[in-house]
């Protein structure tokens, strides 16, 4: 017996360390947000829970990354350029770019470089030119676990994304259009291939979690706020055209893994 309970007590603190421990996102792109009238830089997990985060930037700073992304030459160097040819002219390395936390709602970066003589040193940077240097010079950029939104919701609630799932209000002229008119819950929009709702299809309307009602998106991220970061529920109830079934949510398909 006590073997088993050291045992489970091991596998929980490998589990919970998995979770807590900062991930490697990928720069996914630059987009202009129309609501707050300023860009964005996207940052995607690589594997894992697929998790997103999105970083209002200024133009310039947005500017800087969309042209190294995209691949293009300046006629004279930019400022990020110049960081870089720094850096390398004094003989040192850039290891990785931390995103850290967040503070005051302004998120916290850090450059971790090594001298020449190879002593680290930990720079305190913004978010947007750290990365803009971390993908001059390719390398890592690291974000640790809580900065990640465990919910991503829409300004007006009705639509939200959750364990790789976007759900959206189900109105009441789309539950006419689907046949069931009166009908209350979370209408499944799009679905992540690889995420833990991938059991979930197009059109499906998920009506309760874990046997609690659920009436809209703003419920479902309600529940992701109020449990831990990687909990999901244990079954969702959804209704599939005239069927209601219990829909058990996995776990998250490791990048590039194509199987069902």
């Amino acid at each position: 017996m006590r073997l088993g309970v050291a045992t489970l007590l091991l596998a929980w603190s490998a589990s919970a360390w998995a979770a807590a421990r900062p991930v490697e996102v990928a720069v996914d792109g630059v987009r202009f947000d129309v609501e707050n009238g300023a860009p964005v830089i996207a940052l995607m997990e690589k594997g894992g829970r697929h998790r997103s985060l999105e970083l209002v930037v200024g133009f310039f700073e947005a500017q800087a990354i969309a042209v190294e992304l995209a691949g293009i030459a300046m006629p004279r160097p930019m400022p990020h350029d110049l960081m870089k040819r720094i850096v390398e002219a004094l003989g040192a390395e850039l290891d990785h770019v931390e995103i850290a936390g967040r503070a005051d709602d302004v998120y916290l970066a850090f450059l971790h470089l090594r001298a020449a003589g190879g002593q680290p040193v930990r720079v305190d940077a913004r978010p947007s030119d750290a990365i803009a240097l971390a993908i001059r010079l390719r390398r890592p950029v690291i974000v640790a676990a809580e900065v990640f939104p465990r919910a991503e919701m829409a300004a007006d609630g009705t639509l939200a994304r959750v364990w790789g799932v976007t759900v959206q209000q189900l109105t009441p002229a789309l539950a006419e259009a689907l046949g069931t008119p009166g009908q209350h819950g979370a209408l499944v929009s799009a679905v992540d291939p690889a995420g833990p709702g991938r059991r979930l299809h197009r059109g499906d309307v998920i009506e309760a979690i874990d046997a609690q009602p659920v009436a809209s998106p703003v419920e479902l991220a309600a529940w992701a706020e109020r449990h831990d970061p990687d909990e999901v529920p244990s079954r969702l109830g959804v209704r599939r055209g005239e069927r209601l079934l219990q829909v058990r949510l996995r776990a998250p398909r490791p990048a590039g893994d194509a199987a069902h």
